[in-house]
């Protein structure tokens, strides 16, 4: 379906990527391009970023979330693919590329988390990135038994 809009409000093409790095009088559809092409020619040649902006952070010390949206869903799915390849490169090994997700599923997570919480047996849980509720396993459960100790 062809959308009509701002690119940038349709999670169907959007994704997000925290940790780029905030500079001053920065052009951000530039540095949008050149996180995508730091994926590889397979990406890079297939793939057309439409828009990019810069979220406001939430926290004064960390820059905010950039907001990347592209032509298609293929595009976008093809980026997901390949975003491991940001782990082995030097500008960008610990910025982290994300599906974007409507009001509605960022609403649903929230309230997940916070009813996991307050579960006698919640912190045996996880909510995994599909939306999914996931038994913990012991190392995993281990590590958040010591955050909250």
């Amino acid at each position: 379906r062809p959308y009509i809009g701002n690119p940038l409000d349709d999670p169907d093409l959007t994704v997000t990527a925290s940790g780029l790095p905030f500079s001053e009088g920065e052009i951000i559809l530039d540095k949008a391009k050149s996180l995508i092409s730091a994926l590889g020619d397979s990406v890079v040649s297939n793939v057309t970023v439409t828009a990019a902006m810069r979220l406001r952070s939430r926290f004064p010390n960390r820059p905010g979330l950039v907001k990347i949206s592209f032509a298609t869903l293929e595009e976008k799915i093809r980026v997901l693919r390949h975003k491991m390849v940001l782990r082995n490169t030097k500008d960008y090994s610990h910025v982290y590329v994300k599906s974007s997700q409507s009001h509605a599923e960022r609403l649903i997570e929230i309230n997940t988390r916070a009813l996991l919480r307050e579960m006698p047996q919640g912190k045996n849980f996880r909510l995994d990135a599909n939306g999914r509720l996931r038994q913990r396993t012991n190392i995993q459960a281990q590590a958040g038994a010591s955050e909250s100790g």
